[in-house]
């Protein structure tokens, strides 16, 4: 008896479900994972030029002046770097060479965010507390953690799970 989460994995994901157990009564937990969409990224050393090799990381805010990396990629001169996020805003910091670059990210459920990272253009911060103020908005119980990258068993609703008492 007693109040309880549990904690779940889904994809690089954690997801904390709260729920009660009642004695001489059963429990159905039901695990929602959140909604997610896809990034591809492609970088261009000029606009209308050849696609390149860059790197790049994607965060979430924290506050003004800390975020955190959920995940990182690789475009490639022949194919985007593709990820699957769930629904919100985030920036990317891209790299070619000596060249940095932060973009704003929006992540819509269902939908593919096809992202273009032109090295030509004047590098121009990101507004972060913009970005923090609009992800309160959106936000979730999905908490991003630091485990296996994505895999047909990670994303998978049946995903392991660890039962904690509150």
């Amino acid at each position: 008896m007693g109040e309880y989460f549990l904690i779940s994995r889904y994809s690089r994901f954690i997801i904390k479900t709260p729920f009660t157990v009642t004695a001489g009564q059963t429990t159905n937990v039901s695990v929602i994972t959140g909604q997610t969409g896809k990034v591809e990224i492609t970088a261009f050393a000029t606009m209308g030029g050849k696609q390149i090799k860059a790197h790049h990381g994607i965060y979430q805010p924290i506050d003004e002046e800390q975020s955190k990396r959920i995940e990182t990629c690789i475009s490639k001169k022949t194919k985007p770097c593709k990820k699957r996020l769930p629904v919100g805003k985030y920036f990317v910091k891209s790299s070619y060479g000596d060249i940095k670059l932060e973009t704003l990210l929006t992540i819509t459920a269902g939908q593919t965010t096809r992202l273009t990272i032109d090295f030509s253009r004047t590098p121009k911060p990101v507004d972060r507390q913009a970005l923090i103020e609009a992800g309160k908005e959106d936000s979730q119980h999905i908490q991003p953690t630091n485990m296996a990258p994505d895999t047909p068993a990670a994303s998978a609703n049946s995903a392991p799970a660890l039962l904690l008492h509150q």
